[in-house]
């Protein structure tokens, strides 16, 4: 598992999504508890403070709320 969470030039957006979507997975209280993707973001930043690539972030915490919502 890498540490940085730093997306290189030659990784694919696939690769940084699946990163994401693979640590909200690990940390299921970071959104169990939160109610808006902003939330989600701000405790997976407090947790990974070195995350490059917020916006892959961003999106994979979207889709939690969505999913979460059943929307």
């Amino acid at each position: 598992m890498r540490t940085d969470h730093s997306e290189p030039e030659s990784a694919s957006k696939t690769t940084a999504e699946k990163d994401a979507s693979r640590e909200l997975r690990n940390h299921p209280e970071a959104f169990a508890e939160e109610t808006t993707t902003a939330g989600i973001v701000a405790r997976m930043v407090d947790l990974y403070p070195g995350w490059e690539n917020r916006r892959i972030l961003w999106h994979s915490a979207m889709a939690a709320i969505a999913r979460k919502t059943g929307q």
